[in-house]
C-alpha cells in the first residue's frame, strides 16, 4: 500500500514540477502529457504486473489536468 501511495504522489509532484519548469524556460517546447503517454503507462504496467504504476498514472493525470487548468500545456 505505501508502495502504490509513494509511486502516485511522486508522480503527481514530478509532473507538476516538470510542466512548472518547461513552462518558465519556453513555452513552445513539446512536452508529453495527455492521453497518449497514460496509453503508454498504462501498458507498461500491465507488461510489468505491477499494480504500483496504475497508482502512478493516477497522480500523473491529476497533475496532467492541474498543469492544463494553469495553462502550462495544451
Amino acid at each position: 500500500m505505501s508502495k502504490c501511495l509513494i509511486y502516485g504522489i511522486g508522480f503527481f509532484v514530478a509532473t507538476l514540477l516538470i510542466q512548472r519548469i518547461v513552462h518558465g524556460i519556453n513555452k513552445n517546447w513539446l512536452v508529453y502529457t495527455g492521453t497518449s503517454v497514460i496509453i503508454g503507462m498504462c501498458v507498461f504496467g500491465i507488461m510489468q504486473k505491477e499494480i504500483a504504476f496504475f497508482a502512478a498514472i493516477i497522480g500523473f493525470v491529476l497533475a496532467d489536468t492541474i498543469g492544463a487548468a494553469l495553462g502550462w500545456h495544451k
